[in-house]
């Protein structure tokens, strides 16, 4: 691994957020040799649409929170929770949410799990904004027009 980051982006599709969701999560095996890591997820949140035409409601609140865990040994550390509430409206429609945690990789620890769990709180409810395939790119191409994938919704673990 030589300090690459180890990493998840969701397919295409988005997430729906109606209650609670749990995504992306990294579920690894860490290399020897490391003392900390540190987590950085980029969850892209889109309101949701009015259940109505005439609904007064035009906003998605949700809290996301991110948290980390290693173990397969003693004494394995869990990193500070990262967490913030994000209210969306309409005109704005979606929103990009950072979130940074770091955590020590103790000695015979050598399992990692790092989630994202995104909760609706109120308004309408939200997605979690998956990978958009098929944009416009004049430089790309993915198959036989020019055209890409956008990832928007990520989760990174990079080890020092």
């Amino acid at each position: 691994m030589n300090g690459t980051a180890m990493q998840r982006s969701l397919p295409a599709g988005n997430v729906p957020v109606t209650t609670s969701t749990v995504a992306p999560i990294v579920n690894a095996t860490m290399p020897a040799g490391y003392r900390n890591l540190a987590v950085i997820a980029d969850v892209e949140y889109h309101r949701g649409p009015e259940p109505t035409p005439d609904s007064k409601i035009h906003y998605s609140t949700a809290r996301f929170t991110l948290t980390v865990t290693t173990s397969g040994g003693p004494n394995c550390a869990s990193a500070p929770v990262a967490q913030t509430e994000e209210t969306v409206v309409r005109g704005v429609n979606h929103a990009a949410i950072p979130l940074y945690t770091k955590v020590p990789v103790n000695p015979g620890c050598t399992q990692l799990s790092a989630k994202v769990t995104t909760t609706h709180l109120g308004g309408n409810p939200g997605t979690v904004g998956g990978a958009a395939p098929g944009l416009t790119d004049q430089t790309g191409v993915n198959g036989s027009t020019p055209n890409h994938t956008s990832a928007m919704t990520h989760l990174f673990v990079v080890p020092s």
